[in-house]
């Protein structure tokens, strides 16, 4: 009797929930991705609850730790290591990536570690809300260097990663965020509802968290401005604590009949499909994945020029409008501008393919897997 060859080892994808944030959908988008390389995936997971749940490749093992805090997860993270031995770990977010690094040394694991900054650390500093945005960069300063490889989603969030973590900059290669997947097309092709939809104004979309991160404000400002000589309607696709103070705003500016803020929902894209416009209005980002999707769906776009992100994904004005942050009178001018000119729905699809699964996901697998996968797989690593 021969005995079966051991089963390969996993890439094992380590995040915090299933919501629908940015950072989980670019997780299950290399799962994806690796999975269809032929390799094993593991979610693993502080606690797999959320929106994003039935997205879930079924191909890809889910391993949930069942954790309201990440910090609890640590002894379910050295057992995995111990026992799982995966060939290597991607973990997102600064917390979770201390929580890997810490992980490693305690369960004495091989396992090459990853670690990957959607953050733009200085920015995030400065003004985030919470506590772990402040001691980001010091935690960084302490546990990044113990990493084999460093993901940034741009060069921005590269170079404030270095600056306020003090890393080599050899150590930090970017990556930008695969954001397309099989499902897109689809998904921007399903119908959608809104009484705006299919009236001969134009439409103009946002979306993401109402908060201050946002700027939501500035769009606002902006829109009543465009309104003066220029009939549009504007919906805010998000959900955040800055709800009441933004239709309160509206109020004050006698444009709360224009207006729409539909909360989050699981499907802007066939909303973008049947838009003229999408804004948005951030005082920094990491990366800015809703750019590309509006791309994606040939709609053209106007951001605010902040520090990461925006500016990479339009290779400057080259496939869509940029304007200076918190600049309410020039975003209403480029909003103007990107009306009555805009890009080819071509153009901007072809653009937003440097951003699929397809072409990312093997960059990722390049450091990931210092040696190809074939070899790997064989050897039943």
């Amino acid at each position: 009797m021969t005995n079966s060859p051991p089963a390969p080892r996993p890439i094992a994808l380590f995040f915090s929930n299933l919501r629908g944030g940015g950072i989980q959908r670019v997780m299950l988008n290399l799962a994806e991705g690796f999975l269809d390389a032929g390799l094993r995936v593991d979610l693993v997971i502080v606690q797999a609850e959320g929106e994003l749940l039935p997205e879930v490749p079924a191909r890809a093992r889910l391993v949930d730790f069942q954790k309201r805090r990440a910090l609890f997860a640590l002894p379910n993270l050295i057992t995995y290591l111990k026992n799982e031995k995966p060939i290597s770990l991607l973990a997102s977010q600064p917390h979770l990536n201390v929580l890997a690094i810490l992980a490693r040394v305690f369960a004495r694991a091989q396992t090459r570690m990853v670690i990957s900054e959607h953050i733009a650390f200085e920015d995030a500093a400065r003004n985030g809300a919470h506590l772990l945005d402040r001691w980001s960069a010091l935690m960084g300063r302490i546990f990044y260097k113990h990493a084999d490889e460093i993901i940034a989603v741009s060069q921005g969030v590269k170079s404030q990663l270095v600056r306020a973590t003090r890393v080599a900059p050899e150590h930090v290669r970017v990556i930008h965020n695969p954001i397309l997947n099989a499902a897109f097309n689809a998904k921007k092709m399903q119908a959608v509802e809104h009484p705006w939809l299919g009236q001969n104004i134009p439409l103009i979309l946002s979306a993401g968290r109402l908060t201050a991160q946002k700027d939501h404000a500035s769009l606002l400002r902006a829109f009543a401005i465009l309104l003066r000589n220029t009939p549009a309607r504007l919906i805010i696709f998000g959900e955040g604590e800055e709800r009441n103070a933004l239709l309160k705003l509206a109020q004050d500016l006698k444009i709360e009949s224009e207006i729409s803020l539909p909360g989050f929902v699981q499907n802007p894209f066939g909303f973008m499909q049947r838009a003229q416009l999408f804004v948005l209005s951030s005082r920094w980002e990491g990366f800015g994945n809703v750019l590309v999707e509006a791309l994606a769906c040939g709609l053209s776009v106007v951001a605010s020029d902040c520090p990461s992100g925006p500016s990479e994904i339009l290779e400057g004005d080259k496939f869509g409008w940029l304007t200076p942050v918190g600049d309410a009178p020039a975003l209403a001018a480029a909003m103007r501008a990107a009306l009555a000119h805009p890009f080819s729905a071509e153009t901007l699809q072809r653009r937003a393919q440097d951003f699929s699964i397809e072409r990312i996901a093997p960059l990722y697998l390049q450091t990931l897997l210092p040696q190809p996968a074939t070899i790997r797989a064989r050897s039943g690593l």
